[in-house]
């Protein structure tokens, strides 16, 4: 596998990602190379096929360990890492692109509102009562302001 650990790397490719993002890079792929060593998975690493089923698989086993989000992004950052390394392989890991995909739509993504909604609402009647807004029921979404600001 491609020495990650510095000895051979390309200045100028390193600069195409921020330097916070390469570390990140480094360490996942790092993560999955040690997990290669102390599983015993053995691939010849030079064929992108082997790799490819290698890294998916490990993508799997990062998934029955905790199948947070966060845990799927170290999985892409390891992915990442070996893409910017070996540049040959950034279009080419399609079962790990298959299971990052499963990943997804076995957990996906949460929703968040920009702000919480106490947090609008205290926002809304402090514009309110200075009288920098005018909040007339919307018929659109149904929303009478001025009794949601008097329940509140």
């Amino acid at each position: 596998m491609t020495d990650l650990s510095g000895s051979r790397r390309r200045r100028l490719a390193d600069r195409v990602v921020k330097e916070e993002t390469l570390v990140k890079y480094n360490e996942n792929a790092l993560r999955f190379q040690e997990w290669m060593r102390e599983s015993g998975y053995t691939c010849d690493v030079r064929i992108i096929e082997e790799l490819d089923e290698a890294l998916a698989f490990w993508v799997e086993e990062m998934f029955d360990m905790d199948p947070s989000r966060g845990n799927r992004t170290k999985c892409v950052y390891a992915q990442c890492g070996l893409q910017h390394h070996r540049p040959a392989l950034s279009k080419h890991l399609p079962a790990t692109a298959r299971v990052l995909k499963g990943w997804d739509i076995a957990v996906p993504t949460e929703q968040y509102a920009p702000m919480p909604e106490e947090l609008m609402l205290c926002v809304v009647a402090q514009l309110c009562t200075q009288g920098n807004v005018f909040l007339p029921k919307s018929p659109l979404l149904g929303i009478d302001w001025l009794q949601i600001l008097r329940d509140y």
